[in-house]
């Protein structure tokens, strides 16, 4: 189909690894038809992921690479579809939904689902861990700076005089103050 099909439409990249739409109104009105029951771009689409193709949408990384005749390219990506290797298509296979798999096959997976999740939790409980130590750090520091200016302050702040002698919390001269 790629291979048959006018490369201004459709065609294979230059390594043959995947393969490109390059005008989706062309390929769904003319390439379509001659190969399925209907000529809906977004049903072909939706064929594709079933099979664990992957859209790839071409985004340039820099203003100046943007190129307004590619821009809307399309490439379709499936490590077992390649250009010329007939012999790899045997591999394709239609996903699964899961009410497919063995008993087994679901507790392996519902095992390994569990195992991720808990290395997600250790990995959140780290986060929240460092983020506490640095807010600690930061309260710290700010604590340290307002002593410090205080007692540039000639010993006091406003009329109450709060003092900061060391003994005195940094909120309650913060609390005086006001």
């Amino acid at each position: 189909m790629i291979t048959k099909c006018d490369p201004a439409v459709a065609s294979w990249v230059k390594d043959g690894d995947m393969f490109v739409i390059k005008n989706q109104t062309m390929f769904a009105s003319h390439i379509l038809p001659q190969h399925f029951n209907h000529q809906k771009y977004s049903s072909f689409a939706r064929q594709l992921n079933f099979y664990n193709f992957r859209k790839i949408k071409s985004k340039p990384v820099r203003k100046a690479d943007y190129d307004p005749i590619t821009a809307n390219y399309i490439y379709w990506h499936h490590e077992h579809f390649q250009q010329g290797r007939h012999d790899l298509l045997i591999n394709i296979k239609r996903k699964s939904t899961g009410g497919n798999l063995l008993p087994e096959d679901k507790q392996k997976e519902l095992d390994h689902l569990k195992e991720h999740v808990n290395v997600l939790q250790g990995e959140v409980t780290a986060i929240i861990e460092d983020f506490e130590g640095r807010i600690s750090d930061v309260s710290n520091k700010f604590k340290k700076e307002l002593a410090s200016l205080l007692e540039n302050n000639s010993g006091g702040i406003g009329e109450g005089g709060a003092e900061l002698n060391g003994f005195a919390s940094t909120e309650e001269v913060l609390r005086k103050s006001n």
